[in-house]
């Protein structure tokens, strides 16, 4: 788990990806730890003044965040679409309402104080921003928005558009032991009737157009997996 953190860490550094959630880890005090271990590795190497800590702390949920490249979504969020998970499906018309705000507000006190490694995302927030929230942070071209009323559980029997991208090291094979993940996603397939954006052929050809510059001086390989699943329940 550590290697997996390491390496998600290091993309984020390199600018691969705009964020990472942190999974892999998670200490009693997250905020404490990771500032201090940020700013470790700050004055070893410049390219992790880049990058900060973003905790939100009533739902343990957390973010190792590429300032200059979240920057870049304050104006463009790069989601294909918005998904409603209240029973429809339903694609919105708009991001979720205060989602920007809360980018903009987050951003604006993270770049107001270079020095700091550590910063708190609002604890009022609900899922209902989170959610979507981490799906821009993470580079996802799709975003749920779960409804209030319902539980954890989600998209239940549905047939899922179901995407990874894999990378592995080009100039040491055996360097990530296999491929690493480095993003896992999911679509209801029905959408891509109306939404041909969604397709699969078409939502393949977007990742590798986002992804394969950030890759251009990093030495990794990209694969992109498409596969069609159904499960019981979605945990987002």
């Amino acid at each position: 788990m550590l290697r997996k953190f390491a390496i998600d860490a290091c993309l984020v550094v390199r600018g691969v990806r705009s964020a990472y959630l942190v999974d892999a880890v998670y200490p009693p005090e997250p905020a404490r730890v990771f500032s201090g271990l940020l700013g470790a590795l700050r004055k070893k190497c410049k390219s992790f003044e880049n990058v900060v800590f973003w905790s939100h702390i009533p739902s343990m949920q957390s973010f190792l965040v590429n300032v200059h490249l979240v920057e870049q979504k304050l104006s463009d969020f790069e989601v294909g679409a918005f998904i409603q998970l209240d029973g429809s499906c339903a694609i919105l018309t708009a991001a979720p309402p205060g989602l920007a705000e809360v980018l903009k507000e987050t951003y604006a006190v993270s770049s107001a104080s270079p020095d700091k490694a550590s910063f708190s995302l609002p604890n009022h927030l609900s899922q209902e921003i989170l959610v979507p929230l981490a799906a821009v942070l993470i580079d996802y071209p799709v975003g749920y928005v779960p409804s209030s009323s319902q539980g954890m559980g989600f998209l239940g029997g549905e047939t899922l558009d179901v995407y990874e991208l894999l990378l592995k090291a080009s100039q040491a094979p055996n360097l990530t032991s296999g491929d690493h993940i480095l993003l896992k996603f999911s679509c209801p397939r029905a959408l891509t009737d109306g939404h041909p954006e969604l397709a699969p052929d078409n939502m393949m050809e977007k990742l590798r157009i986002k992804f394969m510059p950030r890759l251009a001086n990093v030495g990794m390989q990209l694969s992109a997996v498409h596969t069609v699943e159904t499960f019981n329940r979605v945990a987002l």
